[in-house]
């Protein structure tokens, strides 16, 4: 589940922006969005779903305190976005 989140949503997100042909400014917003944790739709989902709710709760967890530490790594060092200060 970790590997999924880590690998697949942030491929999937750089692929819609590919498609849609995003500016660069929303095309890192769609890639980072996809590199957070959405835990709270998928444990509902895993709930209604009457599926392993208690692996799906540990996994969400784990990707929760692992996002600040991995997801740096998902970004080249060159996709800077430089925001100008009012």
């Amino acid at each position: 589940g970790l590997l999924c989140h880590f690998t697949i949503m942030p491929l999937i997100g750089f692929l819609l922006t590919i498609v849609f042909d995003f500016e660069p400014e929303i095309a890192a917003g769609i890639i980072l969005i996809a590199s957070c944790s959405s835990g709270l739709a998928s444990n509902v989902m895993v709930y209604i779903a009457r599926a392993n709710l208690v692996l799906s709760v540990t996994v969400t967890a784990m990707s929760t305190l692992l996002a600040p530490l991995l997801t740096p790594f998902l970004h080249a060092p060159d996709c800077v976005v430089t925001l100008p200060v009012v």
